[in-house]
């Protein structure tokens, strides 16, 4: 029996279980006297950004494109 993409599990969450658990002995709590404000153009930035991808992947399989193409149009900024 080969190996599948499950395989990866056994490698990824023991990885991820040790760097969380080291983490909680290396950082330490940041306290902030300062009250945090909405970050309103960083909302429209990204929320932009991710429609403009969404679409540019969903034109690239509309225009017959495999999704590697897709990604690498999109990446380009051919769209």
């Amino acid at each position: 029996m080969g190996r599948t993409w499950r395989f990866i599990f056994l490698i990824n969450i023991p990885i991820c279980v040790i760097a969380i658990l080291c983490s909680f002995r290396q950082l330490e709590e940041s306290t902030m006297n300062t009250r945090k404000t909405f970050d309103i153009w960083g909302v429209l930035v990204l929320s932009a950004g991710l429609f403009l991808i969404t679409y540019a992947l969903t034109a690239s399989e509309e225009k017959g494109m495999d999704l590697q193409n897709g990604i690498m149009m999109t990446v380009s900024g051919e769209y």
